[in-house]
């Protein structure tokens, strides 16, 4: 009986360790949707998001490039947010 008490004091240990570090604050992010223009009534926004790690570790598009009708907008770095403002039709 004792036996299993010695198994089980770590492992409960452990799994509050989780739960406190998991109730931790999270870094801020350095922009805010606040410091978005507004976008002009005769403009189309696009949003592009990366996050910050690929699923599975794939790193084989690095930083991939945007394309827009077949002209380079930027290239997507891992965990960046950008817009691009167009004209709506283009």
């Amino acid at each position: 009986m004792m036996h299993e008490y010695r198994t089980l004091a770590p492992i409960g240990v452990c799994l509050g360790l989780l739960v406190v570090v998991g109730c931790a604050a999270q870094p801020a992010g350095t922009a805010s949707l606040a410091s978005v223009p507004a976008l002009q009534s005769s403009m189309a926004r696009v949003w592009v998001l990366r996050q910050p790690n690929a699923p599975g570790g794939n790193v084989a598009a690095a930083d991939p490039m945007v394309y827009v009708n077949s002209a380079p907008l930027a290239q997507s770095a891992q965990g960046t947010v950008y817009y691009h403002d167009f004209q709506p039709g283009t």
